[in-house]
């Protein structure tokens, strides 16, 4: 029995054949060029292969029902992180070997020669991420680019890495049930699959990383900007990551590496900061009128958080500015 693969723009594809050779182009299609051998006939043999298209990401079901050999050319631009649902496998890297379990999950790197033995049973649930998002996700988390000498294949995740992944996964899926829904929460997905990855991924290249020299988002500056040229507005979490043009944890993220904080209280210190600007400059009637211009609609609050940052209550500073 055979089906064919439905067209790749879909956001739901399927296909099903005990054809090896038809197997081999319908596998390619979705990852690149390889050659195929069964190697031992322990079963019929039958690849069932699912796609989810999430742009840029591809959530990929695969089995082949039967034991056998896979030899796929460098994946070249593209990474995969691939779960094993059951049964047991191997992946072959230079000098490398790397069993294939249940419950495990492994990354596997463009620029690194693999092959793969699967066992009959065996069934794996991969996630597709083009090479350049890969990228630009590992700047934005570790705040440096990716070392060119730096060895990922093949890297496997902690084990408590499988609760967070089966959620994100569930996730992922119910994305494809609300069409209206799936492009504008594509970029939040990628974001929250790259953010679980290199977390755990976090531990193993600390070291490798500890040389190179941080760098500043894009995402970071944005936000920055954003937030001191609308400080005096009502200023939402979900405005801030929009300007920045990344999620939210993507945002918190940044700041906290970067900056020893998180969005909410860099707003609240800039506000702090044009607060006692104003107060200073002798132009205004009030405490309160500058408070409340900078959303301070708590005047005993607004003097605590400003005693605590300049050492002194705010109207001590507007009586001696009146006075100056």
């Amino acid at each position: 029995m055979r089906k064919r693969l439905a067209p790749h723009h879909r956001a739901l594809v399927t296909s099903e054949t005990c054809d090896p050779d038809d197997a081999v182009s319908r596998v390619a299609e979705v990852f690149c060029p390889h050659r195929l051998r069964i190697h031992r006939l322990d079963a019929p043999f039958k690849c069932d292969l699912t796609v989810r298209n999430i742009a840029p990401l591809k959530i990929v079901d695969l089995s082949y029902g039967t034991s056998v050999q896979v030899e796929p050319e460098n994946f070249g631009t593209f990474f995969l992180i691939t779960s094993t649902l059951t049964g047991d496998g191997t992946a072959f890297s230079g000098a490398h070997e790397q069993s294939l379990c249940a419950r495990q999950t492994v990354v596997f790197s463009p620029d690194a020669p693999i092959r793969f033995h699967f066992g009959p049973r065996f069934k794996q649930k991969t996630l597709h991420i083009r090479k350049d998002v890969f990228e630009q996700a590992w700047i934005r988390f570790f705040d440096r680019p990716m070392p060119t000498t730096l060895n990922l294949a093949p890297c496997v995740l902690p084990e408590n890495f499988s609760t967070p992944w089966d959620m994100f996964m569930g996730f992922a899926d119910s994305l494809l049930q609300f069409e209206s829904l799936r492009t504008t929460a594509a970029q939040r997905a990628t974001d929250a699959a790259m953010d679980l990855i290199l977390e755990a991924m976090q531990a193993r290249f600390s070291e490798a990383l500890a040389g190179i020299p941080a760098a500043k988002p894009a995402q970071l500056r944005r936000a920055e900007e954003f937030i001191v040229h609308h400080a005096a507005e009502p200023i939402s979490s979900r405005r801030i990551a929009t300007a920045a043009g990344c999620s939210y944890r993507a945002l918190q993220i940044a700041f906290r590496r970067h900056l020893g904080t998180t969005p909410k209280a860099f707003l609240t210190d800039v506000r702090l900061s044009l607060a006692r600007t104003e107060i200073t400059s002798g132009q205004f009637v009030s405490v309160t009128e500058v408070a409340m211009r900078y959303g301070f609609y708590h005047i005993g609050r607004f003097s605590k958080l400003y005693r605590d940052r300049y050492g002194e209550l705010p109207s001590e500073t507007f009586r001696r500015s009146k006075n100056a």
